[in-house]
Formats: C-alpha cells, structure tokens, sequence
C-alpha cells in the first residue's frame, strides 16, 4: 500500500470518526478550562492587589474589569473551543441522521413503486405468494439451530415461531399474536404511533436496538397487520413464520 493510499485511508477513517472526536476534544477543552480558570483567579487576586498598592486606593469597576479579562482571555477562550468542538459534533450527527432518513425514504419509495408494478403485472394474489416465498427463504437461512430462541414453550398450543423483522425464534401461539396484535392497536388508536419495541413488548420480546425510531403511524402505515406463513424447521418440525403486510417505518421519536 502506497503512501497516498494510506492517507486517503486516513482521512476516510478521521472524517467517519469526526463526531466522536470532536466530541473527545470538547470534553478536554472544557476541562482544562477549569484548571485554567483555577489558577486565573489566582492570578486575578494577585494582579488587582498589586496595582491597588501602586494606586495606593482600590481600582474603579473600569480598572478591574481591564485588569481581569488579559488574565481570565485563556480560559474563556478554551471553553469557547470546547463548546464549539460539541455543537459541530451535534450538527454532524444532525447531517447524518438526515442523510439517512432522506435514503431510507427514497429506498422505500422505491420499493413501494416496484410492490406496486408487481401486483399490477401479475396480480396481487401472484405477488403475496411471491412475498411469501421471500420470506419463507430468509427464515430457512436462519434455522433455529443457529440462533438462541428467545423464550420457552408457555401452553399447549405453543409452537415454534419466526419474527421477519428481528430474525428471533420464539414460542407462542396464532391466538396470542392475534391477541397482541388487537392489543397493540387498540392502544395505537389512542396514541396514533407506537414503536416496534413496544410491539415486542406485546410479543413478550426484548428490546432491538433500532426498535424505538421504527413503528407504526396510523397516519401512515396504518396497524399491524400480521401476515402468518408455515415452513419445517431442519428436524421436520413446524415453524410459524410472522411477516408483516405493512413493515414498521421510521416514526422519529
């Protein structure tokens, strides 16, 4: 690897990396400013006491104003760094988040215009099967032998199931997820959007990350609307596979 490789390499990686350090920068700027200011009043004290002596009476407001500001000019302008390294580190992130706000909506739109073209071309009960053979294939790719299931069988008529969205098995039954669907929105009729945590909340599912920016508007994407597929997991036994006809979107919390 070349030399200018390996700094566009690092000018790649500083750029990335800009928040956090300006950030990291932020923090020590403000914190020296503090040590600074320590020994300014120091300094201060000694200043106004030694030009009182030469005056020979205490300095007017004027004088002491005059005489403080050449000592206290350091540490006012360290914080002043400090505080501009934060504020540029917050409107990066701004930027950022914005950006792919901006792409997540172009994606979907675009998604949305090509589910459209399907269901005009081939009709809308071709294009569910199709959608359903999708996700039926990327739940086979992630068998449950390969990820931890979340919970253990609670009843009966638990069976072995799939979330689409989190790629997680877990147990539970038709009836239940039909039961915290109607639960869900009946509380969404009332708030108008809920978060996708708070729907795993109903499913008795943990948290995911990104669970609170997503969600569903009834505005927007309207309720859930629980699509149920079945497949056979590797042993030959069944697996409920839980898709969605209308996805969480990007609710802004």
């Amino acid at each position: 690897m070349n030399l200018q490789a390996v700094l566009k390499q690092g000018e790649r990686w500083i750029k990335h990396r800009s928040p956090e350090m300006l950030v990291a920068a932020g923090v020590c700027l403000m914190g020296a400013s503090v040590i600074l200011g320590t020994k300014a009043g120091i300094k201060a004290k000694e200043v106004i006491e030694t030009k009182a002596r030469k005056k020979g009476e205490d300095l007017t407001k004027e004088e002491f104003v005059k005489s403080v500001i050449p000592v206290y000019a350091p540490t006012i302008a360290t914080f002043a760094a400090g505080a501009v390294c934060v504020v540029c580190a917050d409107r990066i992130h701004v930027k950022r988040n914005a950006a792919l706000t901006a792409a997540a909506t172009i994606a979907e739109r675009s998604l949305n215009a090509y589910a459209k073209a399907v269901k005009e071309e081939v009709g809308e009960e071709k294009e569910q099967e199709i959608r359903s053979k999708a996700t039926i294939s990327e739940a086979a790719k992630n068998p449950p032998e390969k990820t931890q299931v979340v919970n253990l069988p609670n009843g009966n008529c638990d069976v072995l199931c799939y979330d689409d969205l989190s790629g997680r098995y877990f147990y539970s039954s038709r009836n239940k997820i039909e039961s915290a669907a109607n639960q869900f929105n009946k509380q969404m009729r009332d708030e108008v959007r809920l978060s996708l945590n708070e729907w795993y909340g109903y499913l008795g599912l943990e948290a995911v990350q990104i669970g609170d920016e997503l969600g569903w508007d009834i505005d927007d994407n309207g309720y859930v609307d629980i699509v149920y597929l079945s497949r056979l997991d590797s042993d030959g036994h069944p697996a409920m596979v839980i898709g969605y006809s209308r996805p969480p979107k990007y609710i802004g919390w």
